[in-house]
């Protein structure tokens, strides 16, 4: 100890992952009691994972809803499949499936969940078109949009959400109305 200050040796670790999916492990923790420096510093790989039953290949989390707790999927493993897929993070079930009815390759691309309204908001990664989720029945309505939108961006201010499209142009949800 030197200066009050308590010297560790510490190990650096090299991490393969040999699955055919990402994991996010955690490999040491920090102490729980900083004036004893006491923690367990390592943990097992994929002890926290669990399952989602009835999975279909492909499918790619797009956002969490507090309100139900519900995570919405697409599936990207096919361009022709342009539904959602909701399920319920606390069981890891499959809840149901939203068919919007797109064109193929119209798939829901980018989510925004506005909580003062509770809405789910989506924008397709071809085409002229938002859906507006409502999270408690899983049923939606389309909003016509003229810029084929990409991305949102949230502007709370104006209650707001801007999103740019493929024809240059920025459109404006008022969230409100």
């Amino acid at each position: 100890m030197t200066n009050g200050v308590s010297v560790k040796n510490w190990v650096a670790l090299d991490l393969t992952n040999t699955s055919t999916s990402s994991e996010v492990v955690s490999l040491l923790k920090l102490p729980d009691d900083f004036s004893s420096g006491t923690a367990t510093s390592a943990s097992v790989v994929g002890e926290s994972l669990g399952s989602i039953v009835g999975v279909a290949n492909g499918l790619r989390p797009m956002i969490w809803c507090p309100s139900n707790n519900y995570i919405y999927y697409v599936r990207t493993s096919t361009p022709f499949d342009v539904d959602i897929y909701v399920y319920d993070a606390a069981t890891n079930t499959l809840v149901t499936t939203i068919l919007t009815g797109l064109a193929a390759f119209q798939r829901p691309d980018d989510f925004y969940y506005h909580s003062t309204t509770d809405r789910i908001y989506a924008t397709t990664n071809t085409g002229n078109v938002y859906l507006k989720i409502n999270p408690t029945n899983n049923t939606f309505t389309t909003i016509a949009s003229a810029i084929n939108p990409s991305r949102f961006a949230y502007e709370p201010t104006n209650n707001s959400l801007y999103c740019g499209g493929s024809t240059g142009q920025v459109e404006v949800l008022n969230l409100a109305s």
